[in-house]
This record gives C-alpha cells, sequence and structure tokens, in this order.
C-alpha cells in the first residue's frame, strides 16, 4: 500500500513550542539583614543600644556589653565603647567602658609588644614546632603580665577614697 496525498492528512505532526513568557524563577530574594556595627569604637551607648549584628560569635561579648540568642551585642551599662583583642585567646571582644574598666590594647598593640619580647636570634635557631612553643609560651608571659598588672590597678580602684567603704578580704574557707 502506498502512501497517497490523501492519507498524510491523517499523520500528526508536533512542532517546538515556547512558553509564553510572564514568569521567571529568580526573582525572589529574602530581605537584607542589615549585619556589622551598629555603634563603632569610642561611640557613646545607653543601656540596650545594639552594638553590633552578626551571624556566629565573629566578635565576642566582654565587660558591661550582653550577647541575644542571635549573637547580636548590646550593652549593659551607659559608657563608651571599647574594641579590643586578646592575643592568647586569639579573639575580638567588645567592651563599654563606663569609666571604670582600664585601657584595654588594640591587636596591633598585642602583636607589636610579642614581636618586641621575642629574641629574634634565639627564635631563628629553633624548628617550626619550637617556634610555635617558644611563641605561645611568650604570649603566656604577655598575659599573666598583663593580669597581675590589671589586678593591682583594680585593687587600687576599689580601696580609692571617696568611695564606700570597700575592705578586700582574704574569701578562702578555713
Amino acid at each position: 500500500m502506498s502512501l497517497t496525498l490523501s492519507n498524510t492528512n491523517l499523520i500528526q505532526v508536533r512542532h517546538a513550542t515556547k512558553k509564553s513568557g510572564g514568569s521567571t524563577s529568580n526573582t525572589r530574594t529574602s530581605n537584607p539583614k542589615y549585619l556589622g556595627f551598629k555603634r563603632f569604637h569610642g561611640s557613646k551607648v545607653i543601656p540596650g543600644n545594639i552594638i553590633l549584628r552578626q551571624r556566629g560569635t565573629r566578635w565576642h561579648p566582654c565587660n558591661g556589653v550582653g550577647i541575644g540568642r542571635d549573637h547580636t551585642i548590646f550593652a549593659l551599662v551607659e559608657g563608651r565603647v571599647v574594641v579590643h583583642y586578646d592575643l592568647a585567646t586569639q579573639r575580638r571582644y567588645i567592651s563599654v567602658n563606663d569609666g571604670t574598666l582600664e585601657t584595654f590594647p588594640s591587636k596591633v598593640e598585642m602583636k607589636r609588644r610579642l614581636t618586641d619580647t621575642i629574641d629574634i636570634s634565639h627564635y631563628m635557631t629553633l624548628t617550626n614546632k619550637e617556634r610555635y612553643d617558644y611563641v605561645m609560651q611568650m604570649i603566656q608571659t604577655l598575659t599573666e603580665t598583663d593580669q597581675i598588672k590589671r589586678k593591682a590597678e583594680t585593687d587600687q580602684r576599689l580601696t580609692e577614697t571617696g568611695r564606700r567603704k570597700f575592705i578586700l578580704h582574704d574569701l578562702t574557707l578555713i
């Protein structure tokens, strides 16, 4: 049987089609989260002011600040914002100085102090592991001397005249 012209009308032919426009799949966006510092180093804050919004604890709370469940750091006391770095824990901290805090060194200042304490000729003779141990030992001694100095300053400040009566006691159990 041969195909004739009259039989070809019964064969279905499909052609490529294009959906008519009007919809795209990449138009959905989320609202911005406005993360980052809201009050910078040296800014005046009152209790409740948000200092920093962050995801996770890239910055850690210290004196005079609190941390929310979404890791927001906020002021607990009135004062000025202080940003500092602890070389021993290698963490960045945020505090609020209400006039009673001692000065905290910056990251650059702490690293400068560390390089000043390292004996370069001794350092160059060490292996990599020994160098690491040597630097960590220097960091530990710097931290200990800073803690002793801070404790002495705090004791001095607490026993100043003009404050309410305060006597330091040894609170060890007998």
